[in-house]
């Protein structure tokens, strides 16, 4: 019995691995002419996004280079299984220097039927999972705040989100 559970084991440990690689060349492969401009990461030790207060914050520096290029915003969440929700509504705001904003809002979803959405990470309880928040973005030179929220009013916050990503990708290649 225990050398049939090693090899189940053993078994499902490549065919994630498999996803896993898989999922990487996918990502790959359909970025096309995408380079990447910018990436912040944010650790939350309260594992906690909320809707009005504490926004997770993040600075964002546009180059000449990039200034007036149409942009991708991807978020990369890490969460854990236990929040007892199928999607993860999020509020961003986006001000430059000279106070103009500029509001947006998506819903990752997380769970599909019944499946969690993502990667697992090796404690086999947090899940990771990659989420074009703004597909077209145009952005002039200067420095840039974007804050997330929980866009949830009735829950005031959302619980178990462990890491935020947030990564901005030129769609097209910028002339030098």
């Amino acid at each position: 019995m225990n050398s049939l559970h090693l090899n189940f084991r053993s078994l499902l440990t490549q065919v994630v691995t498999s996803i896993i690689c898989l999922s990487f060349l996918l990502t790959i492969a359909s970025c096309g002419d995408l380079v990447p401009v910018w990436r912040g990461e944010i650790i939350l030790s309260d594992y906690t996004l909320y809707y009005s207060d504490l926004p997770r914050e993040f600075e964002i520096e546009i180059s000449d280079q990039n200034a007036g290029q149409e942009l991708r915003l991807e978020l990369e969440l890490t969460y854990y299984t236990g929040l007892g929700r199928n999607e993860l509504p999020i509020y961003m705001v986006l001000e430059d220097e000279n106070t103009n904003v500029q509001e947006f809002q998506t819903d990752l979803v997380i769970k599909a039927d019944g499946n969690w959405q993502g990667v697992p990470d090796e404690n086999e309880i947090d899940y990771t999972i990659t989420h074009t928040a703004i597909p077209s973005l145009t952005l002039e030179k200067g420095t840039y705040s974007l804050k997330l929220y929980a866009n949830d009013d009735k829950e005031e916050k959302i619980y178990g989100i462990v890491r935020i990503a947030a990564r901005l990708y030129n769609k097209e290649v910028p002339e030098e």
